[in-house]
């Protein structure tokens, strides 16, 4: 049987076996009966329009599942722009046989999935839209959130700024939102992308997803006293000023500044909390050191005194 594909102006035609096709997809098991359709009459398929590169991808890894084991079959595509069109073809197609390799492929585009987002965000919106349509992009998200490290930083930040379905499914992968509260993610982001006004936390808070934050085991990654002006300034963020983890970095020497007295007026149990922190004097760990004859001196670098014990 013929399959014709790509523009009709400079088609390209593939032959291949009718019953491999068949088995493959009731689609073409129903198109190429010879008693039903024109397309089974004559022997040949036209497919106008479609990408030629993606059904030579299809029509050769069809004939390889039909082969068997042992029989070599294409690899798939890298970009997964590329990737997810092969996927929307099984669906619309009906082509189940491909499923278990193209899932298995889309489980390990992780890095696929950061470098385009990267590139750019308008086109890894749309693939996340046709992942969410497939049904795919949930599962998904949580397999490249714990294979993709840092590297889905920027992907889980587009989502939420989308908002809609797209940072629904961000929600609803328990993966993703434990690696919303991790270093991996919130240290990478950009200091716009922090805590700014329509960045990926102020996001996060928008759509209900703040308290994947309170089982943050670091809070390192707010930086200075801007990052404390936005606590202080976006409502959706306030909620995160009541961890008693989050009160104490806060108390640390970075975040001092005489900008913040306007904005933590409101707050006066705060300032004073902090106030009594910044500005008293910082005390020096104390060093051990051990005696030859087995005893510990500590030595306070701050007091000038030592003392010892057995």
């Amino acid at each position: 049987v013929r399959i014709v594909v790509g523009e009709a102006h400079e088609p390209w035609e593939f032959i291949c076996q009718a019953v491999a096709l068949s088995r493959a997809s009731p689609f073409f098991e129903a198109a190429l009966r010879p008693d039903t359709w024109r397309e089974g009459h004559e022997g040949e398929v036209r497919l106008v329009g479609e990408d030629v590169e993606l059904w030579w991808f299809v029509l050769q890894h069809l004939h390889a599942v039909d082969a068997g084991v042992g029989a070599a079959r294409p690899a798939p595509p890298a970009d997964l722009r590329d990737l997810v069109a092969v996927l929307r073809l099984c669906h619309i197609f009906l082509l189940d046989a491909l499923t278990p390799d193209l899932t298995r492929a889309l489980c390990d585009a992780a890095p696929a999935a950061a470098r385009l987002a990267a590139e750019s965000t308008e086109d890894f919106l749309v693939v996340a839209r046709e992942l969410l349509q497939l049904g795919r992009l949930q599962p998904l998200l949580g397999t490249w959130c714990l294979s993709g490290g840092e590297g889905m930083a920027a992907p889980l930040a587009h989502l939420l700024k989308a908002g809609g379905k797209l940072a629904e499914a961000v929600l609803g992968s328990r993966s993703a939102m434990v690696f919303l509260a991790s270093k991996q993610f919130l240290g990478a982001l950009a200091k716009e992308e922090r805590l700014a006004p329509g960045g990926a936390i102020v996001c996060l808070a928008e759509v209900g997803g703040l308290e994947a934050l309170y089982c943050c085991d670091s809070w390192e990654w707010l930086h200075d006293h801007e990052d404390l002006a936005h606590l202080l300034d976006e409502e959706a963020l306030m909620p995160l000023l009541q961890i008693p983890a989050v009160k104490r970095e806060l108390r640390h020497p970075r975040f001092r500044s005489p900008s913040l007295a306007q904005a933590l007026a409101p707050f006066p149990m705060l300032f004073d909390d902090l106030l009594l922190a910044w500005l008293s004097p910082v005390r020096p760990p104390l060093a051990l050191n051990r005696l030859h004859d087995g005893s510990l001196v500590a030595y306070d670098s701050g007091e000038g005194t030592a003392s010892m014990s057995g």
